[in-house]
């Protein structure tokens, strides 16, 4: 399946639905399914339509595969593995050379909630507080850049911190990791 659009019916195929009771079950119209078929969907419907018929973020938006142990449902939203609860279902479309990013988990709550939209810069350099979007062991994130200074053999270390205290803290030390950009704008619906 080669768009968004073959995912989407695909996914609600294969969840043992349709469209039409998908829509009903987010709460939009029977119409609005059309759209979808020429893979034009709202940030907040399709943050619903991914709970609702349990699809890989992931494979839906970009078609990758997550691995096995990076999915874990908790409280319905998308967790991680049992040595690091880190969260790679980031939903993006590429504008230009930046990311947005589509938080549909709690990992980054109160700072970003489920729905909000991260631009990231992929030119950026990383600095002390920033939000960044990393790789972590081939899982990807969002998280706040935090240098710890050295180490007992001189090597510098970086922490990597979720906002929602649940998820621990990510040691350079211990996992090796890529920064892949910086958030430098973040969106939010108001209603």
């Amino acid at each position: 399946m080669s768009d968004f659009a073959e995912r989407l019916q695909f996914a609600i195929k294969q969840a043992g639905s349709n469209p039409s009771k998908v829509a009903e079950a987010v709460n939009v119209t029977a119409q609005a399914t059309q759209k979808w078929k020429k893979g034009q969907i709202s940030v907040d419907t399709l943050t619903n339509v991914i709970k609702e018929i349990g699809v890989d973020a992931n494979w839906l938006l970009l078609g990758e595969q997550a691995n096995q142990n990076q999915v874990n449902n908790q409280h319905g939203y998308i967790g991680g593995s049992v040595n690091q609860s880190v969260v790679n279902n980031y939903a993006s479309q590429l504008t230009g050379g930046d990311d947005w990013l589509t938080i549909i988990n709690n990992d980054m709550f109160p700072a970003f909630a489920i729905g909000d939209c991260v631009r990231i810069d992929v030119k950026q350099e990383a600095q002390a507080g920033n939000y960044v979007y990393v790789d972590c062991e081939g899982k990807k994130m969002l998280r706040k850049y935090r240098p710890k200074g050295y180490d007992e053999n001189g090597t510098p270390y970086t922490h990597l911190v979720a906002e929602n205290e649940d998820y621990p803290v990510i040691d350079s030390r211990h996992q090796a990791f890529t920064v892949l950009g910086v958030a430098v704008e973040h969106k939010r619906r108001l209603v």
